[in-house]
């Protein structure tokens, strides 16, 4: 879940007639093949609710989406992630697990921490007014 759009190359597995037709599909909207496949393998994510990491607004909407997953594949507490969720701090080693879980970039993980941390912040600060 890096945080660009750069492109790698992989290699897939498709039987004849599927190919077939992504190139058929692919050509009548005028788009490469690998546009094509891209495109709708983004779309499936979506609907499954997974974003790209800079699609989140914070720590606790990445982890709310993937709290199912955090809380059967790591070693994080219950009772932190559901902390996260809400929109508290969190140790070092929590966030690394989230980051090493979902494969996100130490860069971007913080990145959330912190939009977290300021949202909380301003919260507080205009409940307070």
């Amino acid at each position: 879940m890096a945080n660009d759009d750069r492109k790698i190359k992989t290699s897939i597995v498709l039987s004849q007639w599927v190919k077939q037709m992504i190139k058929r599909v692919a050509a009548s909207e005028d788009v490469a093949m690998s546009d094509w496949i891209e495109q709708a393998c983004r779309e499936k994510l979506m609907d499954l609710g997974i974003l790209p990491v800079h699609d989140y607004k914070d720590l606790a909407d990445l982890v709310d989406t993937h709290y199912d997953l955090l809380r059967e594949q790591t070693q994080i507490p219950t009772s932190n992630l559901n902390n996260i969720r809400r929109g508290g701090s969190c140790s070092e080693i929590d966030l690394l697990r989230v980051a090493m879980c979902l494969d996100i970039s130490e860069t971007d993980i913080r990145n959330l921490a912190t939009k977290s941390t300021t949202n909380l912040t301003q919260e507080y600060c205009s409940d307070a007014v």
